[in-house]
Formats: C-alpha cells, sequence, structure tokens
C-alpha cells in the first residue's frame, strides 16, 4: 500500500509541471505563452528582435542581395536554340568558328551550327533518319555527319519513290570529330527523301545535318547561287583527271597550309563507280567515301574534306580517287582542289618543260662522232 502512495504522488506531481509547463502565464492580466512548444518559434523570434540581433535594415539588405542574384541568374541564361533547322554550312561562320590550328571548313561548320536545331542524332545500331524534300524546286542538298571522337560508319542514300535508290555511299572514318563528312548531292526530279543510316555499334551515336539549297531555288536554279554556285566554280574552273575503270587510280596531294579539300567526282552519264580515301602517314586512311550513282552527270559526287594538320612540321594530306567499276568502259573525272586554306599558302606553280627540237636529238651527228675519238 505504501509503494502504491508513492506512485500516485509522483503521478500527481509529474501532471503539475506539465501543466505548468504548457499553461499560460498571466501577467497584468494579460496571457502570455512562454516556452511553450506550439509557440517555440515565435517566442525566439521575439527573443530575438528584444535583444537586437537581428536588425530591420539587415532583412532589407538580405531580400536586396536575393532580388539581385535572380535578375542576374535572368540575364545570364543562355540563348534559346534556333528553331527550324534552317541554318546551312557557311565558309565565312566557319572560318571564324575553328581553332588556331588548322581544324578544317567542316569542323567549323558543326561548330558554327552548335545550339541549333539543324543536327540531328542518330542511334547507333542501323538506326535510320530520313529528310523528305516536300519541294520539287529543291535540286540538291547539303549532307553533314560527325560524333564526339569516335569511329563513325554511316550509310546515305537518295531515294526517289518507294523502292528506287538511285545514288548510295558507304562512309567510315577514323574519328568522326576530326574527320567529319560532309557532301553535296543532286535531287533531280520530284519524290525525293535523304536517308542516312548510323552503321555503328549502339554506342557511338553521330549527329547529321541535311540543309536544302534554297539559295538556287529562290534565284531559278541551274546552279545560279547557293551550293549549286560552288559545284558549277570547280566543274568550270578545276584541272580534271580521267580515271579509267577496273580499279584505275590517281592521287593528289596537298601540302599541310591545306585545310579542306573539295572532290568532284562525275562521268558523261554512265553510271558512277567510285571510291574516295583519304590519307595521312603511311598507308594510314582517315576517311573512305563508297560511291554509287546511276547517273554520274545528273547526279555527281562532290564533297569536302577536311585535313587538318595535327603539328605545323606534318606532311600533308594525299587525296586517292580510285574508279571502282567492272570494266575499263566506264570512266569517271576527277577534279581536287584546296577548298580552305590557311594564311601561309602558297600557290604551287608548275615548272615549264623545255622541250628541245633540234634534229640531233637522238642520234649523233658525223662531228660529234670524230669528235670522241
Amino acid at each position: 500500500m505504501k509503494i502504491t502512495n508513492q506512485f500516485l504522488t509522483l503521478f500527481v506531481a509529474q501532471q503539475g509541471l506539465s501543466a505548468s509547463a504548457f499553461a499560460p502565464i498571466v501577467v497584468n492580466n494579460n496571457v502570455a505563452f512562454k516556452n511553450t512548444a506550439l509557440n517555440y518559434r515565435v517566442n525566439e523570434s521575439e527573443q530575438f528582435q528584444r535583444e537586437n540581433l537581428t536588425q530591420p535594415n539587415d532583412l532589407q539588405q538580405l531580400k536586396n542581395v536575393a532580388n539581385i542574384s535572380k535578375n542576374n541568374a535572368a540575364i545570364e541564361q543562355p540563348p534559346k536554340p534556333e528553331i527550324g533547322g534552317t541554318r546551312k554550312f557557311d565558309l565565312a561562320d566557319a572560318k571564324k568558328a575553328r581553332g588556331p590550328r588548322n581544324t578544317g571548313a567542316v569542323r567549323g561548320a558543326f561548330k558554327s551550327l552548335a545550339g541549333s536545331r539543324s543536327v540531328k542524332s542518330i542511334q547507333g545500331g542501323n538506326c535510320l533518319k530520313t529528310w523528305n524534300i516536300m519541294n520539287d524546286n529543291i535540286e540538291r542538298v547539303s549532307v553533314m555527319i560527325n560524333n564526339e571522337g569516335v569511329p563513325l560508319s554511316a550509310s546515305v542514300e537518295v531515294w526517289q519513290g518507294p523502292t528506287s535508290a538511285p545514288m548510295r555511299l558507304e562512309v567510315a572514318s577514323d574519328d568522326g570529330n576530326t574527320y567529319p563528312f560532309s557532301a553535296v548531292l543532286e535531287t533531280p526530279s520530284k519524290h525525293n527523301s535523304i536517308a542516312v543510316r548510323n552503321t555503328s555499334p549502339m554506342e557511338f551515336p553521330m549527329g547529321a545535318c541535311v540543309v536544302a539549297d534554297v539559295e538556287d531555288a529562290n534565284a531559278g536554279g541551274n546552279k545560279q547561287a547557293g551550293q549549286g554556285a560552288v559545284v558549277q566554280c570547280l566543274a568550270d574552273n578545276g584541272e580534271s583527271y580521267q580515271v579509267h575503270g577496273d580499279n584505275g587510280l590517281e592521287s593528289f596531294q596537298f601540302e599541310n597550309t591545306v585545310e579542306s579539300i573539295q572532290v568532284l567526282l562525275q562521268t558523261d552519264g554512265r553510271p558512277l563507280h567510285a571510291r574516295v580515301e583519304l590519307i595521312q602517314g603511311p598507308n594510314d586512311n582517315k576517311q573512305v567515301v563508297d560511291i554509287f550513282s546511276e547517273n554520274g552527270l545528273d547526279q555527281p559526287f562532290f564533297a569536302v574534306i577536311d585535313t587538318p594538320s595535327m603539328f605545323d612540321m606534318s606532311g600533308g594530306a594525299t587525296v586517292r580517287v580510285i574508279n571502282t567499276a567492272p570494266s575499263t568502259v566506264f570512266p569517271l573525272s576527277a577534279i581536287v582542289e584546296p577548298y580552305m586554306v590557311s594564311e601561309s599558302y602558297v600557290t604551287p606553280s608548275k615548272p615549264e618543260t623545255k622541250v628541245d627540237k633540234s634534229n640531233n636529238l637522238f642520234f649523233l651527228d658525223c662531228d660529234d662522232v670524230e669528235q670522241l675519238f
């Protein structure tokens, strides 16, 4: 019984302490809550104000700093990417976007297109991306492909109708960032589409950009402006070399001051079978393009190939054109000229060839014979 009374006394005392802790205190007929659980934060802030730990000016300064940081964040927001994918390759923009060393025109073009929606991502593992040409006045398009710096393998086709592919390209590059692919493909007639397939493994995605030659279409066609004017200028002013079929070969060497090379392959209307190789070093193929066209006159092959120099004393690059047609009755004409050069580029001069037209070119005269003995 004594133990029970002790427990009862302790319980009553505990209830009294709890009630006094949470009960309001009456001071001068005013009810004030002090150290209660519900008003702990309120009482703490009031205590800080009474002890002058916080001032209204400090709070105002904090608000001003917060507003300034918000305004700076709004100003420093990156610009929104360009919508519509209408930007095209521009040589002037490529020169501005390139690095101090010889990087090439195509790589500079991709840098100038950074932030826009013109470049579409294509996953590896034979994933396909198509571009439909809805305007029948478009006669050609430019196709550019790159990646983050891994081996590049892709297939590009021009579709005409449901089952016809009059032009096909197979592209392989040692480094899709240093050696990207760029070509201008003719799209005559109607109902054309461009199909780009990433034949690399699944881990190697790539970016593809297809831009129509709108400038030439607005100018009336016939290669008067835009990409068509570039192709026509090379065809008119470049030096043509004839390469016979059955693996006929022609090589073109360039110095390290040449940053990009333009290549034009065409025929007189016969099918075009060719391979273009970019070589830097002994048998070191940096980029290989296999070309097939049903009509090498209506659908020739024009490409811009970057030839970057890793150091100033590099030996330049060599472009090799191989006619892979099955017979010698399918020749092709190849025009390979510099496209973008550095400031230290010097135009090569051809040596003068002197021909001896004298009569005694191969035989000695009687006087010469007498002098010998």
